[in-house]
């Protein structure tokens, strides 16, 4: 069969009674995936404890959602995980890219590690942009307008505003609006 090769969004190009069929089953499968998702986001957002209008949940990981608030205009990428046994706080107009994960448990290891779980709260701040592959430990404040660069590690709050963090552990690297 001859394809449209003008991109995947496109339907198959078929003559006669089989390719208006072919073209109907690729509509509804579409409109299908469309509900699904629409259902999926619909469902998290009912549990989370609060979210602002304008927000986006990509394939989010919410383990406790009842602990968790969103913000306005917020966006979380795709294989986002947030482990709230603990209240996870995020500010309106911020960016968490994909692999994020911001947790607000861990084990004490000086005392009994498999039984000792130590909680603490994240919050997050307005306008702030966690990078691809982002890790945010129990206990962390993030200020305002901070970017958090790709794979780093906050182990430590970050209270300074308009400031570029990145590494393992994130240390300031420059203020956010500095000129090149």
């Amino acid at each position: 069969m001859p394809r449209n090769r003008g991109g995947s969004h496109h339907l198959w190009i078929v003559k006669g009674p089989a390719g208006f069929l072919k073209r109907v089953q690729i509509v509804i499968t579409r409109l299908f995936i469309k509900i699904y998702k629409d259902l999926l986001e619909t469902s998290k957002r009912r549990k989370l404890k609060s979210i602002g209008a304008g927000t986006r949940i990509g394939d989010t990981k919410i383990v406790c959602p009842e602990n968790v608030s969103i913000g306005d205009n917020t966006s979380l990428g795709g294989r986002v995980y947030l482990y709230a046994v603990d209240n996870i706080s995020i500010g309106n107009n911020c960016m968490i890219g994909w692999n994020v994960a911001v947790t607000t448990a861990t084990h004490d290891y000086a005392k009994d590690p498999m039984n000792h779980v130590v909680k603490k709260p994240v919050n997050i701040g307005n306008n702030v942009w966690l990078g691809m592959n982002v890790t945010v430990l129990p206990g962390v404040n993030i200020a305002e307008g901070v970017v958090v660069g790709a794979c780093s590690v906050v182990t430590k709050s970050i209270d300074e505003k308009n400031i570029v963090v990145a590494g393992n552990p994130a240390k300031k690297f420059k203020n956010r609006f500095d000129q090149r």
